[in-house]
């Protein structure tokens, strides 16, 4: 599996978690992208980081600390998205 793959799933598994399974169709479309374009840009970032380590160890905890940060940043877009949903910040596609 290549890694554009592999972060596709990882964030599908999030996406289809309980706490995103009562949204809009259109903010799951805009949540799904922006974590994306997230998890890519800091894996990404902890690969060209990581380059520079002479030990494999020494990789593997950048990029484990890259998606730990992913992680916590997806739960704060999580926790955010359910309180505008809670206080019906999104219009309905269906006229309401």
């Amino acid at each position: 599996m290549d890694v554009e793959t592999a972060e596709k799933e990882y964030i599908e598994r999030l996406m289809a978690s309980d706490a995103f399974s009562n949204l809009p169709a259109e903010v799951l479309d805009e949540v799904r992208s922006d974590l994306n374009t997230e998890l890519s840009q800091r894996i990404t970032h902890a690969e060209e980081v990581g380059a520079e380590y002479t030990k494999e160890s020494d990789f593997l905890r950048e990029i484990g600390g890259a998606i730990e940060g992913f992680d916590a940043m997806a739960q704060l877009v999580l926790e955010h998205v359910q309180a505008m949903f809670n206080a019906n910040s999104f219009k309905s596609g269906a006229g309401e």
